[in-house]
């Protein structure tokens, strides 16, 4: 059977488009294998019951359920948006002497995909209940509940003398609370 090459919606709720090869027997091949769909479809894309299954770089994450418009729906997520309080802080140090910590809050809606937040880039949101989110960052697993605020704690090293000693960096905290 030959398939369409399309542009579609990243099928696991993160931000941006694409490439997929979509056949007629309700299989979809994302970003030459990243992302693998079968399912119910209409207008070549997701929509109905279905499993989406991430390769290694995704750690063979499996989503199976409900797809609307293209997306992996999260049926418990649907009781109500889940809003997310934020406190992030940063600090840029260096051997010479510490910078200040400067604080930033904030509220999001819990999305799928990338947190997206400064010093926390790649960590992903995995799944969305309404008493538990998961949150990911490699073979890193972290729980977000109501009576379980969460709290990370991020260092990236920067330069390097010639030595290897590293003389500057930044530090990173995020709170989170539902």
């Amino acid at each position: 059977l030959a398939a369409k090459r399309l542009m579609l919606p990243d099928p696991s709720g993160a931000h941006g488009e694409m490439l997929a090869h979509v056949w007629k027997d309700n299989h979809i091949e994302y970003n030459h294998g990243e992302w693998i769909y079968d399912g119910e479809m209409r207008d070549d894309r997701p929509e109905g019951k279905g499993v989406l299954v991430g390769d290694s770089y995704h750690n063979h994450r499996r989503y199976e359920g409900e797809f609307r418009h293209g997306y992996y729906i999260d049926i418990d997520a649907l009781i109500g948006n889940i809003t997310l309080r934020i406190r992030t802080g940063h600090k840029h140090w260096s051997i010479g002497g510490d910078g200040e910590w400067k604080y930033e809050e904030m509220t999001k809606v819990a999305r799928l995909g990338k947190l997206d937040i400064r010093g926390f880039w790649n960590y992903l949101i995995t799944e969305i209940r309404s008493d538990c989110i998961t949150i990911e960052f490699y073979d890193k697993k972290y729980e977000l509940r109501p009576d379980k605020p969460l709290h990370l704690y991020n260092e990236i090293e920067g330069d390097e003398w010639s030595d290897g000693c590293v003389y500057d960096g930044d530090d990173y905290t995020l709170d989170m609370e539902m």
